[in-house]
C-alpha cells in the first residue's frame, strides 16, 4: 500500500491494543517473574520482553480479517521506564503484523485523545480509554473474551456509529448522574 492510499483510507477506523489484546503479556511476565525472581514492574523494564512476548491465539488471524473491513491502528502504551520498549512494540509488529500494521503503530499514554469505529482493549481505565470515541471493547471479559468472540462482533457491525463523548455530561444530567 502506497502512502497516499494509507492516508486516504476510508474505512472505519479500528483501534487494538498490544499488551494483553494482540500478545500475551500475562504468560511471558509470570514466566520471567518466575525464572529471574523478579516483581511485575521489574519484568516490564526488561531489555528485550516486549519483542518476545507471543501473539494471543488468534490474535494475527483476526487482524488479517478484520484488516479488510477496517482501517486498523496499534495503539499501544509504551513502559515509560524501559525505553526499549517503545522499539521492541514496533519491531513486534513487524514481525508478526508487517502488512496490517505497517506505518499504523501509535504510542500513547492517552487512548481518550483518539475516535474510531472501536478501541479493543483489554484494560479499560488505566490510559483514558473510557474516553475514547467510539466503542470500548474490553478484551478478556465477557461478552469479548477471546478473539473468537471478538472476531465475530466486529465483522457483524462494522459500521456502528462512534460514540461522541463530548455532550455526556448532558446524558449525565438527565439521568440524574
Amino acid at each position: 500500500m502506497s502512502l497516499q492510499t494509507h492516508f486516504a483510507d476510508t474505512r472505519p477506523k479500528l483501534f487494538l491494543d498490544m499488551d494483553g489484546v494482540l500478545c500475551d503479556f500475562v504468560t511471558a511476565a509470570e514466566r520471567v517473574m518466575v525464572e529471574r525472581n523478579l516483581d511485575r514492574a521489574e519484568v516490564a523494564r526488561e531489555y528485550g520482553f516486549y519483542l518476545g512476548l507471543a501473539p494471543l491465539p488468534g490474535a494475527i488471524e483476526a487482524v488479517g480479517e478484520l484488516d479488510k473491513v477496517f482501517n486498523i491502528y496499534i495503539l499501544t502504551t509504551p513502559k515509560w521506564s524501559n525505553p526499549s520498549s517503545f522499539m521492541e512494540k514496533r519491531m513486534w509488529i513487524e514481525r508478526h503484523l508487517y502488512n496490517p500494521g505497517f506505518k499504523k503503530l501509535i504510542l500513547t499514554h492517552n487512548k481518550g485523545l483518539f475516535s474510531g469505529r472501536a478501541l479493543v482493549d483489554d484494560n479499560p481505565t488505566r490510559n483514558n480509554q473510557n474516553a475514547f470515541g467510539g466503542e470500548l471493547i474490553v478484551f478478556g471479559q465477557s461478552p469479548f473474551e477471546d478473539w473468537s468472540k471478538v472476531l465475530p462482533y466486529l465483522l457483524e457491525n462494522p459500521n456502528k456509529a462512534p460514540h461522541n463523548h463530548d455532550n455526556d455530561w448532558i446524558e449525565d444530567i438527565a439521568n440524574g448522574r
